[in-house]
């Protein structure tokens, strides 16, 4: 970025960089700066850009923005640092932003497969759709990144959004996280449309709070301009308080209600879902290939920013239709044993009802659970899933999930003590994972479901500082094949 780009792009916020002579890059991470780059102090969730300045300035930094005035180098100091790093990466990047059909989900569950479910559509109507997601970041021509965070850093991020516009792609989904949010990701960015899924209680480690981790997750629409549209789910209560900040339209979803986009199931099975959608005076009948109504609001939602960008209903249908599903969430192993073995992401309590609900409607024998909770990361929730899965299961199999540098057994201990007397007579609990996943199965018969839950489409388990190769569908489709 040369010198006018920058004070280009800082005067549009009330910066001014008269004087300042500038031949590098935009940096945030310190220890990629070179000669003449401009490096943006920003707080983050572990480390803080500001305790980095020293290190960028011995490596060739020409102006620091920051939040705080530096000493011995051309310093910008501005209120939210985060912000105007978006505003500059995007500049970086020739503002791709503005050349693609931009489209956000966020939400306590439900982001991933709405993100799916966005791209296929964008993608059966023509546009080409680039996403950034939990699974993977995939930026067109075949390109497909494994996803590091949820939202991409604003740099990371221009970048990609730049490589989705040269590989010919008119449209991106992005999942937008809490974190990601707060942390001001996707900064300098204009959506066209953002949904919200639903709101429960979850990170609450990092937020503090249920009420700042909801306007967290306001952020997302307070930042809409007047001709975006806000998608939202009129069955969450939080969505009225989304549209009271929404800048743009509002457009409601709802299943079973009436709305300005509607659903309703026709049929239910353990395979997939038939359901209706109407919208506009147009109704279309698709076949979805995952269960659960919850999945039926998914589409809804994923219809809502289809619509605002203009695809039209015939098209979601098709796309619906063809949908194959994702990675971790209610997937599928082959099984010839007559019992069916899913593995969900399922990581909150509000999660766990969900996938075990629907499971539990459509199951004809007993329903096996294992699941286990993260460790470092909010342990309200762990008595929680702990009364879901009493309420729902005839088998419950309490392992460890990512118990990082928690003690797994400490863990364990505190979602076991979520259950009743009665329902610990259907506890078993096995730290292992792999050892959990093979007595689950072990068990079943003919008619049973064994929901394996939390990790999803996870490959690893994070254990004392360590990250080891672990892939609960992996563990499963050998076991059930006695390899």
């Amino acid at each position: 970025m040369d010198v006018l780009s920058l004070q280009s792009v800082l005067q549009e916020i009330g910066v001014g960089v008269e004087g300042l002579r500038i031949s590098g890059r935009v940096c945030c991470d310190s220890r990629s700066v070179r000669e003449g780059d401009v490096f943006v102090a920003v707080r983050g969730a572990c480390v803080d850009g500001h305790e980095c300045v020293g290190e960028a300035v011995k490596r060739g930094a020409a102006v620091v923005v920051s939040e705080r005035a530096v000493a011995g180098v051309d310093s910008l100091v501005v209120a939210d640092s985060a912000a105007v790093l978006g505003d500059l990466a995007q500049s970086s990047y020739g503002w791709p932003g503005r050349e693609l059909k931009v489209l956000g989900v966020t939400g306590t569950n439900g982001k991933t497969t709405v993100a799916y479910l966005v791209r296929a559509m964008l993608n059966e109507a023509g546009f080409g759709c680039g996403m950034f997601g939990t699974v993977e970041y995939d930026v067109g021509g075949g390109v497909v990144f494994c996803a590091d965070n949820t939202t991409p850093d604003a740099l990371r991020l221009a970048k990609m959004m730049r490589q989705m516009r040269d590989n010919g792609l008119g449209g991106m989904v992005m999942e937008c996280s809490s974190h990601g949010l707060v942390q001001r990701r996707s900064g300098g960015i204009d959506f066209d449309a953002a949904a919200f899924t639903n709101l429960s209680g979850e990170h609450l480690d990092y937020h503090g709070n249920e009420e700042n981790y909801r306007l967290a997750k306001s952020r997302l629409f307070a930042g809409l301009g007047k001709r975006a549209v806000a998608v939202l789910n009129v069955c969450d209560p939080v969505s009225e308080f989304m549209a009271s900040v929404s800048g743009g339209a509002v457009c409601w979803y709802g299943v079973d209600v009436e709305a300005d986009i509607s659903g309703r199931v026709l049929e239910r099975s353990i395979d997939g879902t038939v359901l209706e959608l109407k919208a506009g005076g147009e109704t279309v009948v698709g076949r979805f290939g995952m269960p659960g109504d919850y999945n039926v609001s998914n589409c809804l939602a994923a219809a809502g920013l289809g619509r605002a960008v203009g695809v039209d209903m015939e098209v979601i249908g098709r796309a619906i239709d063809k949908f194959g599903g994702v990675p971790g969430r209610m997937e599928k192993v082959e099984c010839s044993r007559g019992f069916t073995v899913l593995v969900d992401y399922a990581h909150t309590d509000d999660g766990l009802r969900g996938v075990l609900g629907t499971v539990k409607g459509l199951c004809d024998g007993r329903v096996s659970v294992v699941f286990g909770c993260g460790g470092q990361r909010d342990n309200s929730k762990r008595a929680r899933m702990a009364a879901v899965a009493e309420k729902y299961a005839d088998v419950i199999v309490v392992t460890d999930d990512n118990p990082r540098d928690e003690d797994p057994g400490r863990i364990r201990c505190q979602v076991i003590a979520g259950f009743s007397d009665a329902g610990l007579e259907k506890v078993k609990e096995i730290g292992g994972r792999e050892e959990a996943i093979v007595y689950a199965i072990g068990q079943a018969a003919a008619g049973d479901v064994v929901l394996i839950a939390g990790k999803g489409h996870e490959d690893y388990q994070l254990v004392g500082g360590e990250r080891f190769a672990f892939d609960d569908r992996e563990v499963a489709r050998k076991t059930v094949n006695n390899e």
